[in-house]
């Protein structure tokens, strides 16, 4: 059913026009208003492309120089290697790691560098 007023001079809607020859042409422009509005492409919602972050590299030097100093001495080695056995529930073998840490101490001063350490990862 259609219906269509004339709310000038009929505000209660008392007379339907929808079915009056002369009103035609308005029934027709208005039902193309109502379809280009429903048919309208919708535009498409704005998707944020999410870029994984980068891995962050762990730095296992920068942790086991707690100094900051730019060399690991023995004590920071074994002082990392206990807390780390310790976390994994492992028991600390002080003994071995002297070795490990005297294996990566490439010039046997004493500090281990970040390419030393690197080198030994090799």
């Amino acid at each position: 059913m259609e219906e269509l007023y004339d709310h000038e001079n009929d505000p209660g809607e008392w007379t339907n026009l929808a079915g009056t020859p002369e009103h035609k042409a308005i029934k027709e422009q208005l039902k193309k208003q109502v379809f280009d509005i429903v048919h309208a492409p919708k535009p498409m919602p704005k998707v944020q492309s999410v870029q994984p972050k980068p891995e962050k590299k762990w730095d296992w030097f920068g942790t086991l120089d707690t100094n900051k100093d730019q060399g690991v001495t023995e004590g920071e080695w074994l002082t990392w290697n206990k807390k780390s056995d310790m976390k994994k529930g492992e028991n600390f073998n002080e003994e071995q790691h002297r070795k490990y840490f005297a294996q990566r101490d490439g010039n046997d001063d004493g500090v281990m560098t970040r390419a030393e350490l690197e080198a030994s990862q090799k």
